[in-house]
């Protein structure tokens, strides 16, 4: 009974949190497509990279992508979001 109800509220946060990584993944992958800083290379490059960065965002490496907003055409709403 225990193993039910745990599999249960797993299987439910899992799938809330795959919505919305996925949701701001794909927020963030259009806000970067207007990354222009010609030494560096665009963090979010592609739908799979944002994806896999948006994991490793909610896993607190926000530090780096934080630095990459003003490179952007949106840096505000970057930010805000």
């Amino acid at each position: 009974m225990i193993y039910r109800m745990l599999a249960g509220d797993l299987l439910r946060f899992v799938i809330i949190y795959l919505v919305f990584v996925m949701g701001f993944s794909q927020a963030y992958y259009v806000i970067f497509l207007s990354f222009k800083n010609p030494p560096a290379e665009n963090p979010l490059g592609t739908p799979a990279e944002s994806i896999v960065a948006m994991f490793m965002v909610s896993l607190s490496s926000f530090d780096t992508m934080y630095e990459s907003f003003k490179y952007t055409d949106h840096e505000i709403v970057a930010k805000v979001s």
